[in-house]
């Protein structure tokens, strides 16, 4: 068995399906932990241990004990949980049966538009897990909605004279 003095840069938690947890070393050296001992570090905590170390190189602890001398590592901070999201806002018509979802007389191109405004609104607030306050969510979809009118014109259909078929089908 051997004894060290060493200071922790890292504490990792015993991962699923693992017996060991690991504590690194500024050096980069890495030394195996059995669960009930690492509550025991902190990083930035300096300690002297005892371990072993196997033939293929595994350090593992096997005692613990604040070092001589050794400041005490400041007290880490807990990490609060993060908030739950709040329930989405509705931004278009729950389908009806058959489908539709707009009010009626709504066509494909408005229904192309809601899609593409709450797709990046949500792609836009997805990673966050917040979502602005009502006014700001409000010119910020406005913003996407003449975005789309500015980059898009109706679906028009041209038929084999050269003529317009006027119908909601884009193809």
């Amino acid at each position: 068995m051997t004894q060290a003095t060493v200071t922790i840069q890292y504490v990792n938690e015993v991962k699923p399906g693992k017996k060991w947890g690991s504590v690194k070393t500024p050096e980069g050296v890495i030394f195996g932990v059995p669960p009930q001992l690492l509550p025991q570090f902190q990083a930035g905590g300096t300690y002297t241990i005892d371990y072993t170390e196997g033939d293929s190189g595994f350090k593992g602890v096997n005692n613990v004990w604040p070092a001589q001398g050794a400041p005490v590592a400041p007290p880490q901070p807990v990490q609060q949980p993060m908030p739950p999201m709040p329930a989405p806002m509705p931004s278009a018509p729950v389908p009806a049966p058959g489908g539709h979802t707009g009010p009626p007389g709504m066509g494909i191109d408005a229904k192309a538009e809601d899609i593409f405004v709450t797709g990046v609104v949500g792609r836009c607030f997805h990673g966050t897990g917040t979502l602005p306050d009502a006014g700001t969510l409000t010119e910020i979809m406005q913003n996407l909605r003449m975005a789309w009118k500015a980059g898009h014109k109706p679906a028009q259909t041209i038929d084999a004279t050269g003529g317009v078929i006027e119908d909601e089908i884009p193809f």
